[in-house]
């Protein structure tokens, strides 16, 4: 399910100000050092502490009142405004009780994990104060939730937070319902549509990827076999962001039980031109499965020993085939090209299309290639061709996107921090100027050093 949402931010990291609209792709570019990193973290942090607020609204604090208050006068609702009414009634109650758990305490402990540092900290550098608000419209439960979040110098925070019911939206969904199911009674119904409710999770693939992978049941291991001693003897266990913890834990965590093929079997078929597998010694019930590469040719080759294109890939792919990332769910994903050669890029913005499109995630990513967005820019302006044509040019309808599907923000830097400007997405595609201006700059040197070279040589 596509989520709605965008992330402000002012005077956060080397951030001056800017807004990040999120759709089903979104690309953030920019120099390095600009802040994407720090916008995707905010994001990741605080849609964390979100999914935790919905898992309780839609679990024990809704069966609670559902059961002792309102399964008689529901069972006797005949009209959809009286349910409406009623239903809206359930929620405001629950958010009485679980909006006090959405605590501003909560929501910095989470930016603290993410970051790992104190939240005073990130405030660009000569500023007192920084600001973040947050807005997302979560679907299922037609909940439209806000918050304004400021951070000061001294260490002190306030926060707003604003969680209000859609009555249309409501509506909509139970009139839908209805018609599909006329028999059910109207009490059973919202039942229903709450045991359905699906919350979306999200699921973070730092830089660096390749190394992790490598290493990653040694610095697992290492991390378990120190943790005893820290209150013993003091050891310092190396500080990690929880971006780079939660993604090495659902590494630790995957199970050799394939979920997902079709999109995969593409995937390692035109990019990775081999599977990426688990593989759990049968001898051994409690062990983290090895992670192998296996060519088209048929033989394995372990993780470690494989390039640095297929290690950097390989979370994206296992994570897909082997469920940890779900449908709807939402995916970062930093430096996708890195190691990649420009064709395994161009051959990846397909597969990121297909994710879209198939498996309905919502994919996030920052870049430094103009490569990967001038293909993907491609992928929107062929969506505007017939299917025939698309076949003809070897695609299918999925492989491509509506520029509604996609959102780019350039993270530009001036003399007083970062700005952050929204980059116009049409059929025509992606505007490139971005990169063109270094492209350009490169061509003028060449040309420039070429007759100077000329020169040189007729005297």
């Amino acid at each position: 399910m596509t989520i709605q949402a965008a992330l402000e931010l002012e005077n956060f990291g080397p951030i001056l100000k800017g807004k990040v609209e999120f759709k089903p792709l979104t690309i953030l570019i920019g120099q390095n050092n600009t802040g994407k990193s720090y916008t995707t973290m905010c994001y990741y942090a605080v849609m964390r502490v979100l999914n935790t607020f919905l898992i309780q609204l839609s679990g024990g604090a809704i069966v609670h009142l559902w059961s002792v208050k309102y399964i008689r006068r529901l069972s006797k609702v005949k009209k959809i405004e009286t349910l409406v009414k009623l239903y809206t009634e359930l929620f405001m109650e629950a958010f009485k009780d679980l909006e006090k758990s959405f605590t501003e305490d909560r929501i910095i402990r989470e930016i603290e994990r993410t970051f790992s540092c104190r939240v005073h900290e990130l405030i660009l550098y000569g500023e007192d104060k920084a600001n973040m608000k947050f807005s997302v419209l979560y679907g299922p439960l037609a909940l439209n939730t806000n918050l304004n979040l400021n951070i000061y110098s001294n260490g002190s925070v306030d926060s707003k937070l604003n969680v209000r019911i859609e009555q249309d939206k409501i509506r909509n969904i139970l009139e839908h319902v209805r018609k599909m199911k006329l028999e059910m009674p109207l009490s059973h119904l919202i039942h229903e549509i709450l045991s359905k409710a699906k919350i979306l999770s999200i699921h973070y693939l730092p830089a660096s990827r390749a190394g992790i992978l490598h290493a990653y049941k040694t610095i697992a291991q290492a991390l378990i076999t120190s943790a005893p001693y820290v209150p013993i003897r003091g050891v310092e266990i190396p500080r990690v962001s929880g971006v780079f913890a939660d993604f090495l834990s659902e590494l630790m965590g995957m199970q050799a039980s394939i979920t997902e093929k079709e999109v995969s079997k593409d995937f390692e078929k035109n990019v990775l031109e081999g599977s990426v597998e688990l593989v759990k010694a049968k001898e051994i019930i409690e062990t983290t499965p090895e992670i192998i590469y296996v060519p088209r040719e048929g033989y394995s080759i372990p993780i470690a020993r494989v390039s640095s294109m297929i290690s950097e890939l390989s979370p994206l792919d296992l994570f897909i085939k082997y469920g940890v990332v779900k449908r709807g769910d939402t995916v970062i994903i930093e430096e996708p090209e890195a190691h990649l050669h420009p064709d395994a890029q161009a051959k990846l913005a397909r597969i990121f299309a297909k994710l879209i499109n198939e498996l309905n995630l919502n994919l996030i990513i920052t870049t430094h290639s103009d490569i990967l967005l001038a293909k993907l820019s491609n992928l929107i302006s062929l969506n505007a061709l017939p299917d025939n044509e698309l076949r003809s040019r070897g695609y299918t309808r999925s492989e491509t996107l509506k520029p509604e599907q996609v959102s780019v923000y350039f993270f530009r830097k001036t003399s007083e921090g970062v700005v952050i400007e929204p980059i116009k997405v049409t059929y025509e595609g992606i505007s490139d100027y971005t990169f063109r201006e270094i492209i350009e700059e490169l061509y003028n040197e060449t040309m420039d050093l070429h007759y100077r070279i000329q020169e040189l040589k007729q005297k």
